[in-house]
Formats: structure tokens, C-alpha cells, sequence
């Protein structure tokens, strides 16, 4: 009985230093995401909000003058895909996807602003947008 306690205990420990080895390990993008990720970082934001208005309009046109309400709901369901599709997309452009697996950024946690901006924006480095904004928050609101 001994034996088979001492075999199981060896077994849960070396799964238990597996576990950790793999969960400190940090994340990375495989080859299939970066190449999706880098296409569709082409297409300008405006275009997924664009596409989802559309099903918007396309549904409300199938319901009220086609009369099809199965197919309009359908088409208007693609909004919120969409939708969710464009911040993902916003995301992706202004951190990058691997922005925890670079080593610059694996120390810091992923947590601060990208130095180099985004699309000519201001840079707020370390800053946080909260941290930015707090001055002009308590302004506008000292007079009510």
C-alpha cells in the first residue's frame, strides 16, 4: 500500500509542476491568428461599423417592405457580430495582439499605454487614461 501511495504522490507532483511550468509561461499567438490579425487590420474601423448599420437597414427593410421578419432578424443579428468584430479589430491595431508576449511589455504586465500612439494621437506613455482625464472630471462637475 506504501508503494502505490509513494507512485501517486510522485505522479500529483510532477502534474503539479507541469501546471505551473505552463502557467508561467506567457501567451502566444499562433501563426493562423497573427495572419488573420495582420488582413483585417487593413480595414479601417469605420468599415465594420459601417457593415453593421447596414444589416440594420437591410433588416429593417426585409421586415417593414419585404415582409420576410424571419430573414430580417436574421440580417439584423450580424450588428452586434459586427460590432464586437470592429473593437476587437481598434484593439488589435492600437496594442497588437502578442502586446503581453514581447518582452518590453511582458514586464510591465501589458498594463500602460503604447508609447508610440496610435494613428498620430497623442502619446501618454506610462499614464493612464484615467489618471489623464481626472483634472478635467472634477472641473466639470465643481459647479453642480
Amino acid at each position: 500500500m506504501g508503494q502505490v501511495q509513494d507512485k501517486a504522490s510522485g505522479i500529483l507532483n510532477k502534474l503539479s509542476n507541469e501546471a505551473h511550468e505552463i502557467a508561467s509561461r506567457p501567451p502566444v499567438e499562433g501563426e493562423m491568428t497573427k495572419r488573420i490579425e495582420q488582413q483585417t487590420a487593413k480595414i479601417p474601423s469605420i468599415g465594420f461599423l459601417g457593415l453593421a448599420v447596414g444589416s440594420m437597414v437591410a433588416s429593417a427593410t426585409l421586415a417593414f417592405v419585404a415582409q420576410r421578419k424571419e430573414l430580417a432578424n436574421f440580417v439584423g443579428l450580424w450588428a452586434p457580430s459586427l460590432l464586437l468584430i470592429g473593437i476587437y479589430n481598434k484593439l488589435v491595431k492600437l496594442e497588437g495582439s502578442d502586446f503581453r508576449s514581447r518582452p518590453q511589455n511582458a514586464q510591465q504586465g501589458g498594463q500602460s499605454v503604447s508609447s508610440q500612439g496610435y494613428a498620430g494621437q497623442q502619446s501618454y506613455g506610462s499614464q493612464g487614461v484615467g489618471q489623464r482625464d481626472q483634472g478635467t472630471m472634477s472641473e466639470g462637475f465643481s459647479g453642480v
